[in-house]
């Protein structure tokens, strides 16, 4: 059976406590490059661009 419909969910990220803690964590804020990007970053290149300034803080910022 086909179902009619499909639920799609977006997850909500807690962007305070995620980096309040990675910054605890890190010595340093894994949002500082993102901050500074002069476009309009979407909640998901910006939840991404941390998660990757977490390994490398250097990594560029946004979905490339």
């Amino acid at each position: 059976m086909q179902p009619d419909a499909v639920l799609i969910q977006r997850p909500a990220v807690d962007f305070t406590t995620f980096l309040g803690l990675s910054h605890q964590m890190l010595g340093y804020s894994p949002a500082r490059a993102a901050d500074a990007c002069p476009r309009e970053l979407t909640d998901a290149e910006r939840f991404l661009s941390c998660l990757a300034a977490m390994r490398d803080p250097d990594a560029p910022v946004g979905l490339t």
